[in-house]
């Protein structure tokens, strides 16, 4: 019986939900970043002139996208939210996990 978003336990759908926003955090910075012109500035409106460690976000995103895909193989109902990143995995060069 799955009653947890489509999992069957708490832990599962509380692992897959810190993913799903892991995610979103990474897309908003590098967003930022981007409209910024390669300096990243904080969420609250305070500029910062740190640079942006685009082979770190690459990883850090690799490593959620698995992560997530992975919890989905045991998410029974929709939504399953990963989908949705498959095709920027894939500009990235990371594919779905295919065994378990």
């Amino acid at each position: 019986m799955s009653v947890y978003s489509g999992f069957a336990t708490r832990i599962q759908e509380t692992q897959y939900n810190a993913c799903i926003e892991r995610v979103l955090l990474l897309l908003c910075k590098r967003t930022i970043w981007n409209i910024k012109d390669g300096t990243f500035a904080s969420f609250s409106a305070k500029i910062s002139t740190e640079k942006f460690d685009v082979n770190k976000w690459n990883l850090t995103f690799g490593k959620l996208f698995k992560n997530i895909h992975i919890l989905e193989k045991h998410k029974h109902y929709p939504p399953k939210l990963g989908e949705t990143l498959v095709e920027l995995a894939s500009l990235l060069g990371f594919e779905p996990v295919i065994n378990l």
